[in-house]
């Protein structure tokens, strides 16, 4: 999800954006429910059509629980991805094994 990922993956990464997009709804319900712009009643119809959306995998990999901290997983993966985009966009380099990348 960094400024390369069109340019590795090709149309295939927007897949992948999506979906983790979709993962992270939950919390943007969440917000506009505490900034008074949503219904409170979206928040557990929007968390359960994620968790929903989890649970093969959680299933796969683990436990079924672990499906309902999948909007928790997609906002850190939403933060990284900023991240590296603003590091990136302000050219600050970054220390990865004794050099700066």
């Amino acid at each position: 999800l960094g400024s390369g990922t069109v340019r590795w993956s090709g149309i295939w990464s927007l897949l992948t954006i999506t979906l983790i997009t979709a993962l992270m709804s939950p919390l943007v319900v969440l917000s506009g429910v505490l900034f008074g712009q949503l219904h409170p009643r979206w928040l557990p119809l929007s968390w359960l059509a994620t968790t929903l959306s989890a649970l093969p995998w959680a299933k796969r990999y683990g436990k079924k629980q672990h499906a309902l901290l999948a909007p928790i997983g997609a906002l850190f993966v939403q933060l990284a991805a900023v991240y590296g985009i603003l590091t990136r966009l302000f050219r600050r380099k970054q220390q990865w094994k004794g050099r700066r990348v």
